[in-house]
C-alpha cells in the first residue's frame, strides 16, 4: 500500500505540464521508489541513475524535494499526508565467518599441547553502522572488519520503513544480515 501512494504522487508528477517539473528528473526521483526495495525487476533506469550518482561524487538520493510537485494547482490528495526521509551514513561490514564454539586441547608429549577447534558455527555477514573499518598491525576494528560501506535508511513518517540499504562506493548492494 504504503509504495502504492509513493508510486502515485510520482506518477502524478510525471504527468504534469514542464512548469510543473521545473527540477525534476524521473530516473533520480525513481531512486526514493526502488532503492527501499533493493531496486527489484523494472528498476534498472532507477540502479543506472544511482549508480551515476555515485560514480559523479553526489549524494546517493536526489533532495526529496526536487521530485515534489513544484506547482500552485490543487491536486487532490485526501487525508493522505506521507513524508518520507531517508539517513545515509557509513558502517564496517565483517563479511560471513566461521567462529568456534568448542575447543579441544590436545598433547603430543608430555609437554606440547595444541588447542583445536572441533565445533564452529557460520556468523553471517554484518554491519556496524557509523563505524569505519580500519586496520591496525594487531588487527582491525571493528574486530573481524574487511572494509567500509555506506547505507541509507528510509523512514515513512518518521518510522524505519523497509530494510537498511548497504552499497559499496560503486552502487553494488552488499548482503548484510542485520
Amino acid at each position: 500500500m504504503r509504495f502504492q501512494l509513493l508510486s502515485c504522487r510520482f506518477l502524478t508528477v510525471a504527468l504534469l505540464s514542464p512548469s510543473a517539473l521545473a527540477g525534476f528528473d524521473a530516473r533520480d526521483c525513481s531512486i526514493w521508489l526502488c532503492m527501499p526495495f533493493g531496486f527489484p525487476s523494472g528498476c534498472e533506469d532507477a540502479k543506472d541513475a544511482f549508480k551515476d550518482r555515485l560514480k559523479h561524487l553526489k549524494s546517493p538520493l536526489p533532495r526529496i524535494e526536487k521530485c515534489w510537485l513544484n506547482t500552485d494547482s490543487a491536486i487532490p490528495t485526501g487525508d493522505v499526508t506521507q513524508s518520507m526521509d531517508a539517513v545515509q551514513g557509513i558502517a564496517a561490514y565483517i563479511p560471513e565467518h566461521q567462529e568456534c564454539q568448542r575447543y579441544e586441547i590436545r598433547y603430543q608429549g608430555s609437554k606440547h599441547q595444541e588447542k583445536v577447534c572441533v565445533e564452529s558455527v557460520t556468523i553471517p555477514p554484518q554491519a556496524i553502522k557509523d563505524k569505519v573499518c580500519t586496520k591496525h598491525e594487531s588487527g582491525e576494528s571493528p574486530e573481524g572488519c574487511t572494509r567500509t560501506i555506506n547505507y541509507t535508511d528510509f523512514l515513512m513518517n518518521g518510522e524505519p520503513y523497509q530494510d537498511t540499504y548497504y552499497f559499496d562506493n560503486e552502487g553494488n548492494a552488499i548482503d548484510v544480515a542485520n
